[in-house]
């Protein structure tokens, strides 16, 4: 009885194993680290101080955003999978988080993030809520996803991208981006979540670029680009 009970709880404890290794190679594990290695010098060369109150605010919030992407990262990254029948070719990536002000803008490679969006110290009753943060990591590591599937396709481009040729290279870098991230909202019934990312886009200093993006998308149809990435099923 007793062997039978352990071989049992062997089989349930190798099969809940496989299924998080199983997760873990659907999608990337994202790290987040203040980096006070880039703030220190952009600090410097832009002649704009970062904020003291700022710095502890962010490093004694670190673990609330983790645990917000965690809860989030599974939802988005699955679903961004399902629809494409893609996986992700990276397993794991390190977010520096950063508070420069004269460095206004988050990255995918380096993946840098621009958190004064996030700080009360910074923006008072404006801050941006918790949401917003897992959209944008989303939306950098999303860079990453789309670029690595573009590069494995003939030529390593799409029609749409051959059509939409004149256009700059900022605005072509977000249309599959954007097709697959509604689509990702709208499966998962988040459309308040995403009419609250278009609102907040409008308030970047890339606003121009991502909003021509967005009319793209709208003119074409979000799946008129996914198409162009989807792997045959």
């Amino acid at each position: 009885m007793h062997f039978r009970l352990t071989v049992i709880i062997f089989a349930v404890l190798m099969f809940s194993a496989n299924s998080t290794m199983a997760q873990r190679i659907s999608y990337p594990e994202v790290t987040f680290e203040y980096s006070p290695f880039f703030d220190a010098p952009c600090a410097e060369i832009t002649k704009q101080p970062i904020e003291p109150e700022a710095i502890k605010e962010l490093e004694d919030r670190l673990d609330s955003f983790r645990e917000h992407w965690r809860k989030d990262a599974p939802k988005l990254f699955a679903t961004t999978v399902k629809i494409t029948g893609v996986k992700f070719q990276f397993r794991e990536t390190i977010a520096a988080l950063h508070l420069c002000q004269g460095f206004g803008y988050s990255t995918s490679i380096p993946l840098l993030l621009n958190m004064r969006y996030f700080i009360a110290a910074v923006q008072g009753e404006r801050m941006s809520p918790m949401p917003l943060f897992a959209y944008l990591v989303y939306h950098e590591t999303l860079h990453r996803y789309v670029s690595d599937r573009i590069k494995s396709l003939p030529d390593n481009t799409t029609p749409l991208l051959t059509k939409y040729r004149d256009e700059p290279s900022a605005v072509r870098n977000h249309l599959h981006l954007f097709s697959i991230m509604n689509e990702v909202y709208r499966k998962l019934e988040r459309q308040k979540d995403l009419d609250a990312v278009i609102a907040f886009e409008q308030t970047l200093k890339s606003a121009p670029i991502l909003k021509r993006a967005r009319e793209i998308v709208n003119k074409e149809g979000a799946e008129a680009f996914l198409r162009e990435i989807r792997k045959s099923r």
